[in-house]
């Protein structure tokens, strides 16, 4: 079966689309770029083929329609096909008709091919380097017994590793999906030697199991790469090290994308046409254009004209300036929780969210590790379907350089993102139809998948100068759903020009490999903005003040001295005067006066006038007087100047100026904090505890923790024997003088009375149901689940406990984490002689 004419595809650019005069003009005015390949290549990657190539399928409306839109779009240097092409040979038949005899192909083992001897048999003789010494040609052989199932080969400056992932160590047809120890041995040595710019692994199976970009259909999780978790992560973690542009796999049938440590997982979906109608049929090309990397997608919405224009997507995947972050997870967010429309408008970034709610996310009904709990409404069984979260940032300097963009989105149910009134993100919900606040997600998202990320690729044309706006609306599946949570974040991928390693808007090209601030970091890993607030004593720097800027064009606050960093920008060329608002407890120094006259920025060579952070220690490197202006002249836009740096000294107070008083019960404690603004030095405190006509002292002190903008915040465990309303009395001594500060009142109710078992719901569940369990003192305690037929599904307890309330989870699961069945189950709550029970109803 060789095909020697193969010997005429190289991996040199190559478009039928462009006219044979146009090539021969390029021939002749560049014959060098046109010979060498320079301008890169292109290749294909087809989706899940299987059983979709002989008889009645040989048609356009499966594989073979699949092929004949690669011709017209652009049949690269060769085609990849990850897996399941079942029967191959059928498969090839098919490209040899459509695309030609001389197109070459690589084939991925799936688990389809290995159900048939003839199939395995096939890709065990299949001729894998047609070309010779002509690039793509092959690199290397798979480890013994899977030789010519697991390879690799070169192209241009890439390097590709296909790999057999049912290879078990002996066999290449005796594994499940995974990438054992001998497998992954081999793949490690092979990208170690490969010696190639762009790294790409082809397996069939994915890592990470994820729906479907178009619509969100879900398949063949827990049973891809995943079955394995310790052997996947391992893998993984392989690709990261050896910095693997994408891993290309099939199997789910889904096409989707993914990144995770920096590398891309790119899921070819299916190329069967109408065989899958329920996920549009795909292929990709991609192309390799010398430090990027480019990814088209192709969908076929099945409309009767297979085509393959229906979904057309182009995006840069790989860039030479690396990663830009914009906007980080945990970033504050506003939000509307009201169950309300909130009219046309919200998504414009004019729109007035003056009277949202804010907070910083995760965002979510208040399962534990939300950064912010939002309101469901008044009815736990009614809650609120659509909730609604805008954010603003700041496009950085050199945005014009950005060449896509890349939303992830941890969102349950389901979500819509928009940026600047676009829409760059659709996640679980019918693209088909009108989305109100009453539009339910399409499916449940429970589980692991409920704190995963989804991934989109987005226009960078969308970033508008200076202020942008993103705005999401959150979907739940049903009114009864226990749980919400969103959280995103959004980065850019940048030409080489727009690196800005450290974030401080000045790139690197022009911050150059030095250390103007002596700390060990280069310049271009080490944040400088434009300068700092210190304390003159030790160089700490300073939150709590501002910075306001005036001069003749407008400013751009990127930060404002709020937490001891300040940097801005202009549009215009002048004069720009500063104002710089010490923190609460600092005034200006006198030790280390400002300067009076004026310092000119340069935009093409930054001036440190000062120290910069020590690392990332909080300090600068030296608190040393340094030249610092209330004035700078720019020559107009992109400017570079750093550590203009404002030093302060420390206003000792007369007195002790107290926050708060606190008293909160936390189990069997009550907590105690107060907080002070100011303290003057040598101040003390006595807490008195009041309770049933007695007062007992309970400390001269308590844990103490500085805050940076002055005072102190106090912490004391107080520990009541019993429950009732207590008074807690502050005093401040201060030079033998005692003064009530404060008082504060609680009613403790912190130790149950007696044992009880409780359902706090939901009852009947889908996903998770809670139960309270109560201790009024220490004991060994053992909670059991049963089925109906009194057989042990899962143990939730069995330790001792301390006395108290808790709430303890079960997730529908058995003790080997497999999902039971729906129907009715009992909790048994055991301790000593005590036996208590629970019921509840699962329904899937």
């Amino acid at each position: 079966m060789s095909r020697s004419i193969h010997a005429q595809r190289t991996c040199t650019p190559f478009s039928p689309r462009v006219p044979a005069l146009a090539l021969l003009i390029a021939v002749l005015l560049f014959p060098s770029t046109a010979a060498s390949g320079e301008k890169g290549f292109s290749f294909v990657v087809t989706g899940d083929i299987h059983f979709y190539t002989e008889g009645a399928f040989d048609s356009s409306a499966y594989f073979r329609g699949v092929c004949e839109a690669i011709a017209l779009h652009d049949p690269g240097a060769f085609l990849i096909s990850p897996g399941d092409m079942a029967p191959p040979a059928s498969a090839r038949a098919v490209i040899d008709r459509v695309l030609g005899t001389n197109q070459i192909w690589f084939p991925c083992t799936g688990n389809h091919d290995i159900e048939s001897e003839s199939y395995i048999e096939y890709l065990r003789q299949y001729v894998l380097d047609p070309n010779g010494e002509s690039e793509p040609n092959l690199v290397r052989l798979g480890p013994p017994g899977s030789e010519n199932t697991t390879y690799s080969f070169r192209c241009g400056n890439a390097h590709f590793a296909v790999i057999n992932e049912y290879y078990d160590g002996t066999s290449d047809a005796g594994g499940d999906g995974d990438v054992p120890e001998a497998l992954y041995d081999w793949l490690a040595e092979d990208l170690a030697a490969a010696g190639a710019e762009h790294l790409f692994v082809i397996g069939h199976e994915p890592a990470y199991v994820k729906p479907d970009a178009w619509n969100d259909r879900l398949r063949h999780l827990g049973q891809s790469l995943d079955k394995h978790p310790e052997n996947r992560d391992r893998f993984w973690s392989l690709l990261a090290e050896h910095d693997v542009v994408a891993y290309l796999c099939g199997h789910s049938h889904n096409a989707s994308v993914y990144r995770q440590d920096g590398v891309w997982q790119i899921d070819g979906g299916h190329s069967m046409g109408a065989g899958d109608p329920d996920a549009p049929s795909h292929f990709s090309i991609i192309r390799v254009e010398g430090e990027r990397v480019v990814l088209e997608s192709y969908r076929d919405l099945h409309d009767g004209v297979y085509d393959y224009d229906d979904v057309v997507e182009k995006h840069v995947i790989r860039a030479p300036g690396g990663v830009v972050p914009l906007v980080g997870t945990g970033s504050v967010w506003r939000y509307r929780d009201a169950g309300t429309d909130p009219g046309g408008t919200w998504r414009k970034p004019a729109y007035d969210d003056a009277a949202w709610s804010t907070g910083p996310a995760p965002l979510g009904y208040g399962e534990g590790d939300e950064g912010t709990v939002v309101d469901y409404g008044p009815d736990p069984w009614e809650r609120r379907i659509t909730t609604y979260f805008r954010h603003a940032f700041e496009a950085p300097d050199g945005a014009d350089r950005f060449l896509s963009l890349i939303v992830r989105v941890d969102r349950d149910d389901a979500a819509i993102v928009y940026l600047n009134e676009r829409v760059i993100l659709w996640s679980n919900l019918d693209r088909d139809s009108v989305v109100t606040h009453e539009t339910r997600a399409s499916r449940i998202v429970g589980g692991d998948e409920e704190k995963e990320y989804v991934i989109a690729i987005a226009d960078p044309s969308l970033l508008l100068p200076g202020r942008n706006m993103l705005a999401a609306e959150v979907h739940q599946a049903n009114s009864a759903s226990s749980d919400l949570r969103f959280d995103m974040e959004l980065y850019a991928l940048a030409d080489r020009d727009s690196t800005d390693t450290d974030g401080d808007g000045i790139i690197d090209v022009v911050e150059g490999e030095g250390d103007r601030d002596g700390d060990g970091v280069p310049n271009r890993e080490d944040y400088d903005p434009t300068g700092y607030f210190y304390d003159e004593a030790d160089g700490r720097i300073l939150a709590g003040g501002r910075i306001s800027v005036e001069g003749p064009g407008a400013v751009t606050l990127h930060a404002d001295g709020s937490d001891g960093r300040y940097r801005f920008s202009v549009d215009s060329a002048g004069v720009y005067a500063i104002e710089a608002v010490p923190p609460p407890g600092y005034e200006p120094s006198d030790a280390c006066p400002v300067r009076p006259d004026t310092v000119r920025a340069d935009p093409d060579a930054p001036i440190a006038l000062g120290a910069g952070e020590d690392g990332a220690s909080g300090f600068l490197v030296s608190p040393s007087c340094a030249a610092h202006y209330r004035a700078v002249r720019f020559p107009g836009p992109g400017f570079a100047l750093v550590h203009d740096n404002f030093p302060f000294r420390v206003v000792s107070p007369a007195e002790t100026v107290l926050g708060y008083l606190i008293a909160e019960a936390e189990g069997e404690e009550v907590v105690v904090r107060w907080e002070t603004l100011a303290e003057p030095e040598g101040v003390r405190f006595r807490l008195r505890r009041l309770f049933g006509g007695e007062s007992d002292v309970l400390c001269a002190a308590a844990e103490r923790v500085e805050r940076e903008e002055g005072g102190a915040v106090y912490t004391y465990r107080d520990r009541p024997e019993a429950n009732g309303s207590y008074r807690y009395r502050l005093d401040t001594i201060d030079d033998a003088d005692t003064v009530l500060a404060g008082e504060a009142v609680i009613l403790f109710e912190g130790l149950p009375l007696r044992y009880r078992l409780t359902v706090a719901g939901p009852n009947p569940f889908r996903s998770t149901v809670r139960f309270l369990v109560e201790l009024p003192e220490r004991a060994a305690v053992e909670m059991d689940l049963f089925d109906i037929r009194g057989r042990r599904v899962r143990r939730l307890l069995g330790v001792e406990s301390a006395p108290g309330a808790r709430f303890l989870e079960w997730d529908g699961r058995n003790d080997r984490r497999e999902p039971v069945p729906s129907g009715l189950y009992f909790c048994r709550f055991r301790s000593g002689f005590r036996v208590l029970h629970a019921r509840v109803i699962l329904m899937r």
